[in-house]
């Protein structure tokens, strides 16, 4: 799946991926190995994210 904000606002196709920071993990980009956008909310775990990005029970962001 890729980032709906990394290509409105990026111009750039990237694919989804569980990503974290200090705040929690959550579901967005990376280009050239840094962070480009988040997607999602965040998750209190790795696994709470991998699973709503499997599911698609995640709800995108709109705004960057």
């Amino acid at each position: 799946m890729l980032g709906v904000l990394a290509l409105k606002y990026g111009r750039k196709e990237l694919e989804l991926k569980v990503m974290k920071s200090a705040a929690g993990f959550y579901l967005g980009t990376e280009f050239n190995d840094s962070p480009f956008t988040r997607e999602s909310g965040y998750y209190d775990s790795k696994d709470d994210a991998q699973t709503a990005l499997e599911k698609g029970t995640w709800e995108q962001r709109h705004t960057i």
